[in-house]
């Protein structure tokens, strides 16, 4: 029998204190245990065109108050195409005073098509890529068919083969004889929502009426269960039935009226026999109310006015902290911003200045914040802004929901509180485990954060046995940067705490640890979570809608592209036939490399420099390198001596002599040697020497420096290649962006004032515009051409986590 729950006049004036408090705690325990991050990244806009740079700025942010965070060393942010799965950029982002900021240049090559940024901090890989921020562009390429654009991959409402239906009852059950609202939602076998109208019967041949979908294949059901019956919806000739009751559940019941929330508990079998249940509503953590549920009323009502904008959780729970029904509401909280843009300047014309001043304070307009915020300026003729994924949505909802959702700003809407509910009817709560925290089963970080870049590997001795002790040396050629390890006694070793920019090439030798036996270098790649095809229907609600004016963006955006190409880099044209990427040359397959040739030109002589002194032997040419000198050994053999080798001067106050350089010929280390019976100067292609902190990627063998020799021959290829798998290895790890200014004339300079045409789409980006202590910041740029209208955007947090956004319009 069910029972009858009457509203109660009680108002919620506090939870029980004893009880509060333990519940906060042991959900604040967690939360320091594992502290949970979001992230949300800002691009300049969502369109371009190959050959474009997509600039974004990273907000990384507290899961609970949005707070900025600065414990991240890097943000990591990559390019996918999503069709293929595939990634085409990755970009690691150093935190540099609070910033993390970073660009994509577009290759030529890309096909044209829908592509995903993703990122994720180290913090965020403990959770899973589903944690991970994924915001849809579009890039365009003149080569491709612009046909196929605005075609919509969605299913028809009328193609019902293999059609999954799934029904979510309001709480998590099915109550009989009393009204209950159940969620459905209706996916095609690819995951695309279908809309969908059916009849509501049971099996005893009663019909209900119709039933329909809202939105994306989501709709909502009405009914009163009777006994015994089992029911379902019908379309097509196809039968979805609805989950049975369950006499022993009980369920919540949640009712919005204006800043109230009334709760209630459904049952079926009455409360003679009901476990001891405590409610508990939470925002990210931050608990509201936690006290046991007392069954003399029956409907309990919440003020929500002070409750922090985002997705309420409800939760009935039992003794042992186990939940028994679960319901998301959102709640639009009183702790937002104002902002205000004002805009100066010359009336509107091209090439002319804007003065742009900013002022943001709390929703009551009072109290002014403090921050920084990223700011972009587009041109309306060019791309129309697109608000689908932005700071708000991604904050309040899609951080807080499972399961990806396709434009999450729609349902944020006023107008759209249906919409809305019927979301969180569909997806479930996917930050902390509350649940468990209150009975103290707390989640720890799989992954301890790494406070810098890392390089790991393994060495191994000819047998393929670990070579415990071996030395293992770091070095950079072009930074000086060196570091020696042994080797564990598994033969496992690394290098970590350091950074480096991207680009940057380091050499990796192993020396053993006594003898001359050979070793085998092992490095561990670089761990990067894994593209995986996105689960069923994910593709699709990243995808953006389907646009009619898209062909004529693009043919538009295309042409101004190439004009501005042209005019601005040289370019005669952008329809091209071949695409020669080109890049920086990588030491490691130049045809003379040497993994030991030093870069610094004072000491290193060249083949043509060879040519112009003229040397008859080696020790001729080695005179022109200062600090060096040969002497002869006991055995009449001339060696090479570096008098800035701190083993050399301190041998050398001792007994007047020191310890003698190593010559290594392409890169084969020879200790026992006649500089001048090596070979012919004539056939040295380059000679250099390597001594000071370089030399220590020797170990014991380069304690007096060494002669580095690479012949005209060289190193084949292939021979390096086969080296490169033994005792020495050149990688280019993922270093960090190098931070690069967006480009914005100024013409009051004189810049560009005849020359050219000023084709910018993105007329002005800021990823870091500091507010003062009063709120306020100001901005200035110059029109292109086109001289707008123009859209601005701004968004940030600020330091107390109150979230800033604003879309406006510069005329």
């Amino acid at each position: 029998m069910a029972v009858l729950l009457l509203l109660s006049s009680w108002f919620f004036a506090g939870p029980s204190i004893g009880q509060a408090d333990s519940i906060q705690h042991r959900i604040a325990e967690q939360i320091v245990l594992f502290p949970q991050e979001k992230l949300y990244v800002h691009t300049d806009r969502a369109n371009y065109v190959i050959g474009d740079t997509v600039w974004f700025r990273a907000h990384v942010l507290d899961a609970v108050l949005h707070r900025p965070v600065n414990r991240n060393t890097y943000v990591f942010v990559e390019l996918i195409d999503a069709p293929r799965d595939t990634v085409v950029q990755r970009i690691r982002l150093r935190n540099q005073d609070g910033l993390f900021a970073g660009r994509f240049e577009l290759p030529y090559h890309l096909d044209e098509g829908s592509f995903l940024v993703r990122a994720y901090t180290e913090n965020l890989k403990n959770l899973g890529p589903e944690y991970f921020f994924h915001k849809p562009i579009t890039i365009w390429s003149p080569l491709s068919d612009p046909a196929r654009l605005g075609q919509s991959s969605a299913s028809a409402g009328s193609d019902f083969a293999d059609l999954e239906v799934t029904f979510y009852p309001e709480g998590g059950h099915l109550i009989e004889g009393t009204p209950n609202r159940i969620a459905f939602k209706a996916l095609a076998p690819d995951g695309t929502p279908v809309a969908l109208k059916a009849r509501l019967r049971d099996a005893h041949g009663e019909d209900y009426g119709d039933v329909e979908t809202l939105h994306e294949g989501m709709g909502l059901i009405r009914l009163t269960p009777l006994p015994g019956r089992s029911y379902f919806i019908e379309a097509e000739g196809q039968q979805f039935f609805l989950p049975t009751a369950d006499e022993n559940a009980y369920s919540l019941r949640v009712e919005r009226q204006a800043d109230e929330l009334h709760v209630s508990v459904l049952s079926q079998s009455g409360w003679q026999e009901a476990p001891s249940f405590q409610l508990l509503l939470h925002t990210r953590g931050q608990v509201h109310y936690h006290t046991p549920w007392d069954p003399e009323y029956a409907t309990m009502v919440f003020e929500t006015a002070d409750f922090p904008s985002g997705i309420v959780q409800i939760l009935l729970l039992d003794a042992e902290g186990s939940a028994w029904s679960e319901r998301l509401v959102f709640h639009e909280g009183q702790d937002g911003s104002r902002i205000d843009v004002e805009v100066g300047g010359s009336p509107r014309a091209a090439r002319e200045r804007v003065l742009a001043s900013v002022s943001i304070r709390g929703a009551d307009g009072e109290i002014p914040l403090e921050g920084d915020v990223s700011v972009s300026v587009t041109d309306d003729g060019d791309v129309t802004h697109d608000p689908a994924v932005n700071i708000r949505n991604t904050l309040l909802l899609s951080s807080e929901l499972k399961g990806y959702i396709r434009e999450p700003e729609y349902y944020l809407l006023p107008g759209n509180e249906a919409e809305l509910d019927l979301l969180l009817m569909t997806h479930g709560w996917r930050r902390y485990d509350i649940p468990k925290a209150i009975t103290q089963q707390y989640l720890y970080p799989q992954v301890s954060e790494p406070r810098g870049m890392e390089i790991r590997g393994r060495v191994e001795n000819g047998r393929g046995r670990p070579a415990a002790g071996s030395l293992v040396s770091l070095l950079s050629w072009d930074t000086g940067f060196s570091e020696e390890v042994t080797a564990a006694a598994d033969g496992s070793f690394s290098f970590g705490g350091f950074e480096a920019p991207d680009s940057l090439s380091f050499v990796i030798q192993a020396e053993p640890a006594r003898g001359r036996n050979l070793l085998v270098l092992h490095l561990d790649p670089e761990d990067f979570p894994a593209v995986q095809p996105f689960p069923k229907g994910v593709e699709q609600a990243l995808a953006p809608r389907p646009d009619p004016t898209l062909a004529e963006t693009r043919a538009a955006l295309i042409q101004k592209r190439a004009a501005y190409g042209e005019a601005e880099h040289g370019l005669r044209e952008i329809e091209i036939e071949e695409v020669a990427v080109e890049g920086r040359r990588n030491r490691a397959i130049d045809d003379n490399f040497s993994f030991y040739m030093p870069n610094d030109r004072r000491n290193v002589l060249t083949a043509e420099q060879l040519e112009e002194l003229q040397p008859q032997t080696i020790s001729d040419a080695l005179r022109h390198i200062p600090f060096l000198t040969i002497r002869a050994d006991d055995n009449d053999q001339r060696k090479v001596y570096l008098s800035r080798m701190q083993n050399n001067s301190m041998m050398a106050a001792a007994s007047g002599m020191g310890l003698p350089a190593v010559v290594i010929v392409d890169d084969m280390i020879i200790e026992d040697y006649d500089i001048d019976a090596l070979m012919d100067p004539a056939n040295i292609e380059k000679i250099g020497v390597l001594k000071g902190t370089a030399a220590m990627m020797l170990g014991g063998q380069g304690a007096g420096g060494a002669i580095v020799i690479s012949t005209k021959k060289g190193m084949s290829r292939s021979a390096l290649n086969q080296r490169a798998t033994d005792y020495i290895r050149v990688i280019t790890p993922l270093g960090y962006q190098e931070p690069a200014a967006f480009y914005s004339p100024r013409y009051d300079l004189g810049e560009h004032q005849e020359d050219g045409r000023d084709g910018r789409t993105t007329i002005y980006w800021n990823p870091q515009l500091r507010l003062s202590e009063e709120g306020r910041a100001a901005f200035e740029f110059f029109r292109a051409d086109s001289p707008g209208p123009y859209t601005v955007v701004i968004e940030g947090v600020t330091q107390e986590g109150t979230l800033i956004r604003h879309v406006g319009k510069i005329p």
